[in-house]
């Protein structure tokens, strides 16, 4: 009996010693590639505002809210995003110009993610969408411009 419990106990400290191995393993000998395609987050509307990130007198335009559009793939695609962009705080036309242009923005967000594949999207980047969506944006607005979009949120569901 006691030999069958030295042997169990052998098999055991095997087992544990090959998991702690393989698992020290992997840990040291990672794979670069992991995580490669992840997004990297834009400065939250917090850092925006305090004028720690960007520039004093801030305020963030956030109610463009979360967007859903279906990209042109068939079958289609969906994309998710929540964007926002900073604006002097004191400039009050402005605001007023951009909160009576909302659904438009909003319809130009959805029209830009709806003309491209799921495939154009990710070929083209976070950076170059968002230089894209300013300029559109720009394009409709009259009383001032827009420097930066952020996204809170961006996902391609495919």
């Amino acid at each position: 009996m006691a030999r069958i419990h030295s042997i169990l106990i052998f098999i055991a400290l095997v087992i544990l010693i090959i998991i702690a191995g393989t698992t020290v393993f992997v840990f040291a000998v990672r794979p670069s590639g992991i995580g490669s395609n992840l997004r990297h987050t834009d400065p939250s509307a917090e850092k925006l505002i305090s004028g720690s990130t960007y520039y004093d007198q801030t305020s963030v335009y956030s109610q463009l809210g979360r967007l859903r559009a279906a990209t042109a793939d068939d079958p289609s695609v969906s994309v998710i995003v929540t964007p926002y962009f900073p604006y002097p705080a004191d400039d009050e036309e402005f605001f007023e110009e951009v909160s009576l242009k909302n659904r438009k923005i909003k319809l130009l967000i959805i029209e830009y993610f709806s003309s491209h594949t799921a495939v154009e999207l990710k070929k083209e980047g976070e950076l170059k969408i968002k230089s894209d969506l300013v300029r559109l944006i720009n394009e409709e607005l009259v009383i001032g411009d827009i420097s930066a979009l952020f996204f809170e949120e961006f996902i391609i569901l495919d």
